[in-house]
């Protein structure tokens, strides 16, 4: 915007809350995203839901991060973070995830209130 200056801080913990729990499960984001297996898939719909959730005003900033966390926790829990064997496969890890995370929501929602 004209005549305005724009400022960058560091992050604060809580805003990449992602990235530390991540790490707290022994990952970190570019690991997730080009170690293969499911990992990247389960973190992708996860994230999406809880973005929803979170525009929607249904969970709280932190909760994406709890949300995305609990839904790897169970998918991990699972065993479906193995490598998907086709595309089919891999859709189902995703549908998977996204119910996962919605039946995991009003649990994390009381939290992030």
């Amino acid at each position: 915007i004209a005549g305005e200056t724009q400022a960058f801080v560091s992050p604060v913990a809580g805003v990449l809350q992602h990235v530390f729990f991540s790490r707290e499960l022994g990952y970190n984001i570019s690991q997730l995203t080009t170690a293969g297996g499911a990992a990247p898939t389960v973190l992708n719909a996860a994230d999406e839901i809880a973005v929803a959730e979170f525009i929607a005003g249904r969970i709280g900033f932190q909760g994406i991060a709890a949300l995305v966390e609990a839904t790897l926790e169970a998918a991990s829990g699972r065993g479906l973070l193995t490598e998907p064997g086709s595309l089919d496969a891999a859709l189902g890890v995703d549908h998977i995830a996204r119910s996962m995370a919605l039946a995991l929501l009003p649990e994390i929602a009381l939290k992030s209130s």
